[in-house]
């Protein structure tokens, strides 16, 4: 049995072969016990295969399967992009929160108020003000 001929046994079961190829194929087959074998098993093996139906795949198995590739696809999509977000942001953020936390330590140090008061830019009240209900609502 030759490559050719072996090709041929196989493109013919599921393609349509030209008058010249088939006319090899029939030669072959004459010719050749063995691929006449070959070709009996394959047969056989193509009629059990037909009638093998597996009871786990249900209705639209392949368009359920091709839908959850498509959703852990785009689920990594939205992961990858947060992730680079968060590595493209967090030295920017890192060092905004270090020199914005300097500035503060610095104006509280140089003021000639109290630490706290220093810290957040609220003028001091006094005993008159802080007792004052509306003066709550000026602050805000």
């Amino acid at each position: 049995m030759s490559n050719k001929a072996y090709r041929l046994l196989l493109k013919s079961f599921d393609a349509d072969l030209s008058p010249k190829e088939k006319k090899q194929l029939d030669t072959a087959l004459q010719e050749s016990k063995s691929l006449r074998l070959e070709k009996e098993q394959l047969m056989l093996i193509r009629q059990k295969l037909n009638h093998i139906s597996h009871p786990g795949f249900r209705p639209y198995f392949a368009d359920r399967v091709m839908s959850q590739i498509q959703s852990s696809k785009n689920q990594y999509r939205y992961d990858l992009f947060f992730e680079s977000l968060k590595t493209a942001f967090r030295p920017l953020a890192i060092s905004v929160t270090l020199l914005i936390l300097g500035l503060m330590s610095y104006n509280a140090i140089q003021s000639d108020r109290s630490f706290l008061s220093a810290l957040l830019p609220m003028e001091e009240a006094t005993l008159e003000q802080a007792l004052d209900p509306s003066w709550i609502y000026f602050v805000e």
